[in-house]
């Protein structure tokens, strides 16, 4: 597909693009996904940069001079990927804001602050959705607010941030009508593929993606692939850039990835912000009071079961991963209550992974996973 080509073009292109534009004074913030408000980031105008790279053995290796290893995989590659000095992407940022959502991302932070000579914005994220929690979180992102100006030497006006939200807000609803897309009894458009645009809507131009995005629904539309196959809905503590081998070997198994929830990796295109009033607030009220689904650290997680429920019946699938990265505890603790919930209201198959971005676990996937697509196979 030519919008495809074109995604991958404008992301090789990326890094040579913003070193570019920093030598013409430009400033960089990199983010982790999930919580940053990339409006705010966009609206001071600096370069939002999505820091969410994994699946790489070799970051691990590289993180563990610095840490302990009974801390979430993905935090630890990120460790690693600063570390190393050898990922392009990490090295660009003059700030790195990264939300303090639990232990893993705490320990993450504090190592970069301790050991990388990096500038780190600590963005606290509370637990609930109450008033006092949204309350908290405006008044954060209000001090990133500030952070910012002081990077840019520049403030941020409402008229820039009314525009960053405006932009964002389509990218949001191209993404969400491009996912939609896989509705069809035969998507067209892979889970792998659904996947990267995804991940370069953290890393690449938002204009840029958006225009992609587009001109890939015009190509996909109407359309319906070759063979009818099983449909999967994949469940992921993180789904990091790269990270794909759960997609490789689904596909290659015959199965399909049609739905994911990930907390970090797949952009909340359900909600948009409402630049209504006080602007800050209606990030605040799209981040975190009406973030749907919420993710499972949430107390409580009202509508996170429902919501995986009622997407498994939209997209109709046949059977759920659920793709663990080690040391998550929260999606650990989830799993015990959610596998119990999906057996009464769906009764589909559960198969659950856990990885540590280790090269000897692809094989044991894989043959979890061919076993998981025949039993989806036996019912149908």
């Amino acid at each position: 597909m030519e919008a495809l080509a074109a995604l991958e073009t404008h992301l090789r292109e990326r890094v040579n693009d913003i070193k570019e534009r920093k030598n013409k004074g430009a400033k960089v913030v990199g983010f982790v996904p999930g919580f940053t408000p990339e409006e705010l980031i966009y609206a001071s105008g600096a370069i939002p940069l999505g820091l969410l790279e994994g699946g790489d053995s070799s970051a691990i290796a590289a993180s563990s001079a610095y840490m302990t290893r009974f801390v979430d995989t993905f935090c630890r590659a990120q460790v690693g990927y600063y570390m190393s000095g050898e990922h392009p992407l990490y090295q660009l940022p003059d700030l790195v804001v990264i939300p303090s959502a639990d232990d893993n991302f705490r320990a993450l932070i504090d190592v970069l602050v301790q050991v990388g000579n990096i500038e780190v914005f600590r963005l606290g994220i509370p637990h609930e959705r109450t008033d006092i929690a949204v309350d908290f979180y405006v008044e954060m992102i209000g001090l990133l607010k500030k952070k910012l100006e002081g990077l840019v030497g520049t403030p941020i006006e409402d008229n820039k941030l009314q525009e960053a939200i405006e932009l964002y807000n389509q990218m949001r609803k191209s993404l969400n009508d491009l996912g939609q897309t896989r509705q069809s009894p035969r998507p067209v458009l892979t889970g792998k593929e659904y996947a990267r645009i995804n991940h370069a809507s953290y890393v690449g131009d938002v204009k840029t993606v958006t225009e992609i995005c587009n001109s890939l629904i015009n190509e996909v539309k109407g359309k319906e692939g070759r063979d009818s196959k099983p449909r999967v809905l994949l469940v992921a503590s993180t789904l990091a850039m790269n990270d794909y081998k759960v997609h490789d070997i689904l596909e290659e198994a015959g199965a399909s990835v049609v739905f994911e929830e990930t907390c970090e990796g797949t952009r909340q295109c359900w909600e948009e912000v409402k630049p209504e009033g006080d602007l800050l607030s209606a990030l605040g009220d799209k981040y975190i009071r009406r973030r749907t689904p919420p993710p499972p650290f949430f107390h409580p997680p009202e509508g996170r079961y429902e919501f995986l429920i009622e997407k498994a019946r939209d997209y109709k699938v046949d059977g759920i991963v659920w793709y663990e990265l080690l040391y998550r505890e929260s999606y650990e603790t989830e799993l015990f209550y959610f596998s119990r919930k999906l057996e009464k209201d769906l009764g589909i198959p559960l198969v659950v992974l856990q990885s540590e971005y280790d090269l000897s676990e692809t094989a044991t996937f894989r043959t979890r996973i061919e076993a998981f697509v025949e039993s989806i196979k036996g019912r149908k």
